[in-house]
């Protein structure tokens, strides 16, 4: 994987263990287990794990760069899930490891900011010199911030809004490598 450095999910999995089992506030405790949860089901492609941690309002907001997919504002369960099964089916990432990670709390959810590893396909890669062929996939390497915004009388998300940065690294991707970094085959 020449070019992108990066944890497994397993490895950013336990790093987000650590932070909870550091907490004295019992609910920015539970706001990341309950996100831990949902995010750990996103890599593990577990869509029950994934639904059993958002509202039936869930919203799904997706800003910043276009050279990584297009924008996305949806809000249901129904949409949600839609969209988690058409990720899941074509063999992408919608939960991958994380390196650099910045967590921030409030009383009403929890943001976090990091440097990101996502599988997408190059129909999706836009804006490079040397358009990337549409039919291989590529890990890329893109900043992140994602705030996440709790139902904190149900311990559900709300929301997840991304703001996506500019890739930092795309290369292409094999099996084996994605097997690596997410601990299962798609």
């Amino acid at each position: 994987m020449s070019g992108i450095q990066c944890s497994t999910a397993a490895q950013t999995r336990q790093r987000v263990e650590a932070v909870i089992a550091s907490f004295d506030n019992p609910n920015h405790k539970r706001m990341l287990e309950v996100w831990l949860k949902h995010w750990w089901g996103e890599v593990m492609y577990d869509l029950p794990a994934v639904m059993a941690t958002v509202t039936d309002d869930i919203a799904y907001r997706w800003y910043g760069t276009d050279q990584i997919g297009d924008g996305m504002d949806q809000q249901s369960a129904d949409l949600a899930r839609t969209m988690y099964q058409s990720m899941f089916d074509a063999k992408l990432m919608p939960g991958g490891p994380f390196d650099n990670e910045h967590w921030a709390f409030g009383a009403k959810g929890l943001t976090l900011e990091a440097l990101f590893i996502g599988l997408f396909p190059g129909s999706m890669l836009k804006g490079k010199s040397a358009q990337p062929d549409p039919e291989q996939r590529y890990l890329v390497q893109f900043p992140m911030m994602v705030s996440t915004p709790f139902d904190c009388d149900n311990w559900l998300m709300k929301a997840e809004i991304m703001y996506a940065g500019a890739p930092l690294n795309i290369v292409p991707a094999d099996a084996q490598t994605v097997q690596r970094l997410l601990g299962h085959n798609l």
